[in-house]
């Protein structure tokens, strides 16, 4: 009697080793996708500042201020 081996599937070994090689993958790019958007946030909220900060130094310059005088609401709005 010989067997004939079907090539029809995949063996459990093989299945179970896709699937582990995934979880590797999964484990090393999600903690480093948090980080990214943690980062970018960060970014933005310095971009924010310096926006005000040039804001600021615009408003001391336009209305003959020294730079570090912090302009009031009621200066702000008119």
């Amino acid at each position: 009697m010989v067997r004939q081996k079907s090539s029809g599937g995949y063996t459990l070994i093989e299945i179970l080793i896709v699937v582990m090689i995934i979880g590797i993958l999964l484990a090393i790019a999600v903690p480093s996708m948090f980080n990214a958007s943690e980062r970018a946030r960060a970014n933005a909220c310095r971009a924010n500042l310096r926006q005000i900060q040039a804001a600021k130094e615009q408003w001391a310059l336009v209305n003959r201020r020294p730079g570090t005088v912090t302009p009031g609401w009621g200066q702000l709005v008119p």
